[in-house]
């Protein structure tokens, strides 16, 4: 098994995998251990800021994705959100939740569009519809409704960590480039595979549906990443329901919530 192109120093704050080309990315972080900087010998930065409850308030760089906004401190709450009686994230009046807290619909694909979602017992998203357009989702692959696999990926101690070439699967390279099976996909401390900004944001973003940071799934309709048991938005850097494995989550840490 090829081992990923991958360097870092001891503490992992420098990494070189950036988009298929050797780069260094440098982090550097407040005493709180929350990102404070990040920038690329490849020309990109960004800088952070949070709140008291450790909240992503203030998102500032070269790239297109910036996000300014002032958290409500006592009720740890973003004001360009509502939250429902269980503290689900509501941005928009075409998102539901089912009663367990799972997403059923939220806004995307067009003006006036929504895309909605259905869930077996495991709570393991199956089913992605949009305008008419259904699209059936496995473990290892993603199929249209015809059956067809697209790409299909290996999985180890359950992750997800390279892609299967063959002639039955499609490989676009918005993953990473020359992979081939048994090979580790790159990824620096943080955990993204080089064409990513810390907060999962693609670098090379607009309507890419596939495996990305922390091999969640981008659906490119929402811009939200499907992690299996909920919903990251990487405009705001938090998630819009709580971890459901209960046991992650600590009382005295309240970004963990």
């Amino acid at each position: 098994m090829g081992q990923a192109d991958v360097a870092a120093k001891c503490d992992g704050k420098q990494v070189t995998p950036f988009n298929g080309t050797p780069s260094t990315t440098t982090y550097s972080y407040f005493l709180s251990g929350r990102l404070a900087t990040a920038s690329s010998t490849e020309g990109w930065n960004q800088s952070y800021e949070y709140d008291g409850f450790s909240n992503l308030s203030h998102k500032i760089g070269t790239q297109p994705f910036d996000w300014t906004g002032v958290l409500n401190s006592a009720k740890n709450e973003a004001p360009v959100s509502q939250f429902d009686a269980v503290g689900n994230t509501v941005w928009h009046s075409a998102v539901r939740y089912d009663y367990e807290n799972r997403l059923r619909s939220a806004p995307g694909g067009g003006p006036g569009l929504t895309e909605t979602y259905e869930y077996p017992s495991d709570n393991k998203r199956v089913v992605k519809a949009n305008n008419g357009v259904t699209e059936i989702t496995a473990d290892f692959a993603e199929d249209e409704r015809t059956g067809v696999p697209r790409r299909g990926y290996l999985t180890f101690a359950g992750r997800e960590f390279s892609v299967r070439r063959t002639r039955e699967y499609d490989f676009d390279g918005n993953i990473v480039t020359g992979v081939s099976v048994g090979s580790l996909l790159p990824s620096n401390r943080l955990g993204s595979p080089m064409d990513h900004l810390p907060y999962r944001e693609l670098l090379q973003n607009g309507g890419y549906n596939g495996k990305v940071f922390t091999n969640y799934f981008r659906d490119g309709s929402t811009g939200l990443d499907y992690a299996d048991q909920r919903y990251y938005q990487p405009g705001m850097g938090r998630f819009l329901t709580a971890d459901p494995y209960m046991a992650s989550v600590g009382v005295a840490s309240p970004a963990s919530w």
